[in-house]
């Protein structure tokens, strides 16, 4: 199966991992309700992570209380496009 789930490479990003899985999925899983739900439950994990990531980045710097609404809106944009391009290849 490969690497112990106990070590991590430093040299990769939770969303890197994320974005594998997904193309895993993609490639390998046919086309059906259970695929569709994996792939939404990926997206909300790559969201999630991404999210993290910007709120750690706002601890780490100490950024104004503005910054963090922005970077919020953004991701929150990034998920409504990502599920509205999942929808549209859905229907295709």
């Amino acid at each position: 199966m490969g690497k112990s789930m106990h070590t991590v490479n430093k040299d990769r990003t939770i969303c890197e991992v994320h974005r594998e899985i997904y193309d895993g999925v993609f490639e390998y899983m046919g086309e059906g309700p259970e695929r569709e739900e994996i792939e939404l439950k990926i997206e909300e994990a790559f969201m999630m992570a991404k999210k993290m990531d910007a709120r750690l980045r706002y601890y780490a710097k100490n950024y104004d209380d503005g910054w963090w609404e922005k970077e919020s809106a953004a991701i929150r944009n990034q998920k409504h496009t990502l599920r509205d391009g999942r929808k549209k290849s859905i229907i295709k």
